[in-house]
């Protein structure tokens, strides 16, 4: 079942990953700003760019399927356990886990792009 307090916690991450999706443009001025420099420097860069993106998607895919699952008729919950034999799909539980585990992999690929990002600029 989807509690206010869980629906609260999804509606914030599904911000965060909006205005990740926004800033998409600030992305592609950053890499063209930064073209001149030596190529590694700019690869880094784009990767850093596609980590993120890639990261926030699959971020959101998790958000969606939890959201199903949760919604569920059969009103399961997050700490429920299975009962009536094997599991079709995912435990919402589990489900929470691999939320968590993307959206921490979203913040290491938005930290390294910063990283990158900042150690670019110091290079010019």
């Amino acid at each position: 079942m989807l509690t206010p307090a869980l629906a609260g916690l999804l509606s914030a991450i599904d911000e965060v990953l909006g205005d990740i999706e926004r800033a998409s443009a600030e992305r592609a001025s950053d890499e063209t700003a930064l073209a001149p420099l030596e190529d590694t420097v700019g690869r880094q860069i784009r990767f850093a760019h596609e980590a993120v993106e890639r990261s926030a998607q699959v971020t959101s895919a998790a958000i969606s399927v939890l959201r199903g699952e949760l919604s569920a008729a059969d009103g399961a919950s997050v700490d429920a356990p299975y009962g009536h034999g094997a599991p079709r799909r995912h435990h919402p539980g589990a489900l929470c886990t691999i939320v968590a585990e993307r959206a921490e992999n979203l913040a290491a690929a938005l930290e390294a792009a910063a990283i990158t990002k900042m150690n670019a600029s110091a290079t010019r």
